[in-house]
């Protein structure tokens, strides 16, 4: 699930002043507020995670800084740009009357044509923000008519899932859900389902049925003008299976399902600008390891 820590602006404030003797003390002491963890010289010691400001920590009391004990492992590394894997979107119908109050959506429907994007794809319409999973292009469109006769569209791009795992006169089962945190952007996920079982799933920041975490330390780090973006390794919790790390940008098989994780990731700012305090965010995309 998606977190998200909001500051005040006064206690904002005041804890940047209170927290400025000790960060000009040293530049090596990590200080674990927003995660940098130092410069890798001495393994700052990280926040005490007691609240929201120390150590960017999520309502998790203890839990410590982000990134002050891994200062010791030296330079972690820049996240560099790449291709999103894992998107999705629904253009439904009829359209609700304000598209920036996302509804649940939910049909049993047929499938018409099984194609790929158009050149301007109303699925993928920039008022369609809130009817969408992740910032990429679908791969896979899928055009369907429901039991009520209203004609919709969806579209897909996760690993393992292509054209051929469709077929016009198939009956699936499609749940889209989409809504917002104060401060935040999408939580959306579209299931497919046909005869009950899993043909696949993409998600943002919204449970798949299975657990997911990040592993301790970031694999890379870029910092921006508000922001600091850090990257790290998801562990995925399949029921009745170990769990599994996965990086991001990779595809792994667990169990009955081919998991990828196109990306984890922290956003952590003091500054107001971008969001007040630590985002922690994912997309991840599920297709059955065998085809059902």
């Amino acid at each position: 699930m998606r977190h998200r820590t909001s500051l005040p602006v006064l206690s904002g404030l005041l804890t940047l002043l209170l927290a400025f003797p000790a960060c000009s003390s040293s530049s090596d002491d990590g200080d674990g507020g927003g995660g940098n963890g130092g410069n890798g010289g001495n393994g700052g010691s990280g926040g005490s995670g007691a609240s929201t400001s120390s150590g960017g920590g999520t309502n998790n009391a203890g839990g410590g800084g982000e990134g002050g004990g891994d200062g010791g492992s030296g330079p972690v590394a820049e996240c560099q740009l790449r291709p999103y894997r894992v998107s999705a979107c629904v253009l439904p119908s009829p359209l609700p009357p304000n598209l920036n109050n996302p509804q649940p959506f939910s049909a049993t429907a047929t499938v018409t044509a099984v194609r790929v994007p158009s050149a301007n794809e109303p699925c993928e319409a920039e008022e369609l923000y809130w009817y969408r999973v992740n910032h990429g292009r679908s791969e896979v469109m899928l055009d369907l008519t429901d039991t009520d006769g209203n004609d919709f569209t969806v579209g897909v791009a996760v690993p393992g899932f292509t054209a051929a795992d469709v077929a016009v006169g198939d009956v699936l089962e499609i749940d889209f859900q989409s809504d917002s945190v104060p401060f935040g952007g999408r939580q959306s996920s579209l299931r497919i389902e046909r005869d009950g079982a899993l043909l696949v799933a993409a998600a943002e920041n919204r449970d798949l049925g299975f657990g997911i975490s990040d592993d301790d330390a970031p694999t890379c780090v870029r910092e921006g003008d508000l922001c600091t973006y850090r990257e790290f390794d998801a562990t995925v919790e399949v029921p009745g299976e170990p769990a599994v790390s996965i990086p991001s940008g990779e595809t792994t098989e667990i169990g009955d399902l081919t998991i990828t994780n196109d990306r984890y990731f922290k956003n952590y700012d003091s500054s107001g600008g971008c969001n007040f305090g630590l985002s922690i965010e994912y997309v991840i995309g599920a297709v059955p390891t065998s085809s059902p």
